[in-house]
């Protein structure tokens, strides 16, 4: 509602209610069993015999998708320059293996664009192909105990969606199960923790856009981060998880969620007076993770676009100006342009 009204026809609904909107933490389940539910199927003792048999270093992600292609070429670049270093050891990526899902297709679609190929080339070089590289669980019969161990065994989990995360559940137990995860921070990821608490936020332009260049400084980051906690450093990503898991206890329990629902209820919700236009001010909407004015590429939830030049020096002149200087300058014409930004969840209100 607030994204989306008529603002050049001043008509707005009672929005007075919305400065009444507040914050409430979830509890979280497993905080009250951390070693996991063992309702479900268990993985037998062979899988994480040769798991630990293996020497690769795991990573996983269990959001696997068909579109997931940042995921795949993070996970070519690790083994890439594992190779390049004469490691002895690789990565591999434990994945769900749901009814519906199928490797090889998901494989072929990354393979069907220019950098998937070239990636995919580079990794052939080394005698691998990306289908080496993953491991399948049945994931929708796993129990949560035997989730919770890949969990633990992993060295980092891999989130960068293309589909924006409503809450992000995973990616807190699995800081609570040691384990960080690097993300592009779609949706509610990049909300979840602060800085430097296990859940590491890499959102760039470049990514954005599927840059090798890119793509191989965050797997040097990843390579980086592991091998430095080895040395003890005292802030390791390991030691960053360790302060992750601390406030996920503190903020995601039931005495937090009680109290902030205590807060709710007592929350006055009788002064709801809707906001005139001189008090509605442009702001940039809440689904853009970036905005690069020079470029003009923007980072979204919604989506990854190139403003026009209209649409660009719009944000740039009148980002935080009111409704009714707004209304002043733009004519019918200009006024769908700037509709067609609401739309894209670009723009918002705020008083």
């Amino acid at each position: 509602m607030t994204t989306f009204p008529i603002w050049h026809k001043c008509s707005l609904n009672n929005l007075g209610i919305f400065n009444k909107a507040t914050h409430v933490r979830c509890p979280l389940p497993f905080l009250d069993s951390p070693e996991g539910s063992s309702v479900g199927e268990p993985l037998p003792d062979s899988f994480f015999d040769e798991l630990k048999q293996s020497g690769d270093i795991l990573s996983y992600d269990f959001q696997f998708e068909s579109d997931d292609k940042l995921n795949m070429a993070l996970l070519i670049m690790l083994n890439v320059q594992a190779k390049e270093n004469n490691e002895d050891f690789g990565f591999k990526m434990i994945v769900p293996n749901y009814k519906h899902s199928n490797i090889q297709a998901y494989v072929n679609t990354f393979l069907s664009s220019p950098n998937g190929l070239i990636l995919a080339d580079a990794l052939a070089q080394h005698e691998l192909s990306l289908l080496d590289l993953y491991i399948e669980v049945p994931f929708s019969t796993i129990r949560q105990s035997d989730l919770f161990r890949v969990m633990r065994m992993s060295g980092f989990g891999l989130s960068f969606n293309s589909m924006p995360e409503s809450f992000g559940l995973m990616p807190l137990e699995s800081v609570c199960c040691g384990t960080p995860v690097y993300t592009n921070g779609s949706g509610n990821l990049r909300y979840l923790l602060p800085e430097n608490c296990g859940i590491i936020i890499e959102d760039t332009e470049e990514l954005a856009q599927f840059s090798i260049t890119e793509i191989s400084r965050i797997t040097a980051r990843i390579r980086e981060d592991l091998f430095e906690s080895k040395l003890g450093s005292s802030n390791s990503i390991y030691e960053q998880v360790k302060r992750g898991k601390k406030h996920i206890r503190k903020n995601y329990s039931v005495e937090a969620f009680q109290e902030d629902f205590d807060r709710v209820i007592c929350n006055d919700l009788t002064n709801t007076t809707p906001p005139k236009l001189d008090e509605l001010v442009l702001h940039i909407g809440p689904l853009v993770r970036k905005w690069n004015p020079i470029s003009r590429f923007v980072i979204s939830d919604h989506k990854h676009i190139k403003l026009s030049k209209f649409n660009n020096e719009f944000l740039l002149n009148w980002v935080g100006r009111t409704a009714n200087e707004v209304l002043q300058i733009v004519d019918q014409q200009k006024r769908e342009s700037i509709d067609q930004m609401w739309e894209q969840g670009l723009l918002t209100w705020k008083w």
